[in-house]
């Protein structure tokens, strides 16, 4: 054998190498555990919760499904059974997905039109949820414009180990709420 055929061959043994590695790899990531995820933003007068689908190569993308309960409806722990729906109602793993313009579905529930109005006097927590456990992740408001734009994921992460009970899953969401600024 010339030293033309071997370097060929050496090629395609590293090649054939590294191709079953990231079948491994990819197996291995497939066997992560699925996270359902929804966001709670408070307002001065209402609570809104969004359900999030995770892509399957990518970040987590908001859905139009979109709830609003009044801060002043008296029932008891109404929001955590209603953050408890939306995170059924999460999927993991979604490979084709529609945009969908939360924008304009947040508009109609909070009659906020700009994205300006949207940010001003609000409070954000991501919550996550797996077999084993949920995180909730309170947010910093840096408005609509700006260097600082956005809700900011700097505070520290509240965990708690399921199952939990309704009012204790209430009270951290209360807290979290509390630490945003």
């Amino acid at each position: 054998m010339d030293w033309k055929t071997r370097r060929i061959i050496y090629k395609i043994k590293v090649n054939q190498f590294f191709r079953n590695l990231k079948l491994k790899i990819n197996f291995k990531i497939k066997g992560l555990s699925k996270w359902q995820r929804a966001n709670v933003v408070e307002y001065p007068d209402c609570f809104l919760v969004t359900t999030i689908h995770t892509l399957k190569n990518g970040p987590g993308v908001h859905s139009n499904i979109i709830s609003k309960i009044e801060k002043e409806s008296g029932e008891q722990y109404q929001l955590v059974r209603l953050v408890l729906e939306h995170l059924d109602k999460s999927r993991w793993g979604v490979v084709n997905f529609e945009k969908s313009s939360t924008i304009d579905v947040v508009a109609k529930l909070t009659g906020r039109k700009s994205i300006k109005k949207q940010m001003q006097d609000s409070k954000m927590i991501l919550i996550s949820r797996n077999k084993k456990r949920i995180e909730i992740n309170p947010t910093k408001n840096g408005g609509s414009t700006g260097p600082n734009r956005g809700y900011d994921f700097d505070k520290e992460l509240i965990l708690l180990e399921l199952p939990i009970k309704e009012e204790g899953f209430e009270k951290e969401i209360k807290r979290a709420l509390e630490m945003c600024h």
